[in-house]
């Protein structure tokens, strides 16, 4: 919980900068990857050909690549390794590659957020943990698992919406410079401040180190 702490915002200082960005009339929720959803809606359809799903993958390279590794994580390893989406594809099947894909797209478009990376990284893995286990118990206690996986990858989503929300919002708005600080010698020197920060949060502390420690 500490740990946590120093790498998460305040309460106030957050929701105060989601009051000002729901306010805002350009405010626009994430969306993700349009191959994503196509594939979501091909996986409620019947007789779907896997080629068909690894086609739509490969229009977007970036979220294939996720996916793909994702495929070759340690919770999906086989004896022969997985090296192409049509490899991934057959041996997972579609309710599985469906669930990869989603995963995927959330930690590109959602599970993120300028300055705050160490706090998103770490809601994106519980997600990932949350749906994993959640399919497993009900597949264990033979409920039925179709969105169990879903729900679990979910179920904490508006923790990183909002805080990639009033991020974004500054990326946006900001429009002028930070005018340059003054250097002892009399020049000036870039401002060093964490870009995309909302006003009203103080961007994560950093651990200072002593000079006698080695960089």
């Amino acid at each position: 919980m500490t740990a946590l702490r120093k790498i998460a915002p305040r309460a106030s200082e957050l929701a105060a900068a989601l009051q000002e960005a729901l306010a805002s009339p350009g405010y626009r929720p994430p969306v993700l990857p349009s191959v994503a959803l196509e594939v979501m809606g091909l996986s409620h359809q019947t007789d779907v050909d896997l080629g068909e799903v690894v086609r739509l993958l490969e229009r977007d390279a970036v979220l294939a690549a996720r996916v793909l590794a994702l495929a070759q994580s340690a919770r999906y390893a086989s004896r022969s390794p997985v090296v192409t989406l049509r490899q991934a594809a057959v041996r997972l099947g579609l309710e599985t590659l469906t669930h990869l894909v989603l995963q995927a797209a959330l930690a590109l478009r959602v599970f993120r957020a300028p300055g705050f990376d160490a706090f998103a990284k770490r809601v994106n893995l519980h997600a990932a943990a949350a749906a994993h286990v959640t399919r497993e118990v009900c597949r264990r206690a033979k409920l039925p698992a179709e969105n169990a996986f879903v729900a679990g990858l979910l179920h904490d989503i508006g923790i990183s919406s909002c805080l990639l929300m009033v991020t974004e919002r500054r990326c946006s708005t900001r429009s002028t410079p930070t005018p340059p600080a003054s250097s002892p010698g009399g020049g000036s020197s870039p401002s060093r401040s964490p870009p995309c920060l909302p006003a009203t949060i103080t961007p994560p502390a950093r651990a200072s180190r002593s000079p006698s420690t080695p960089p």
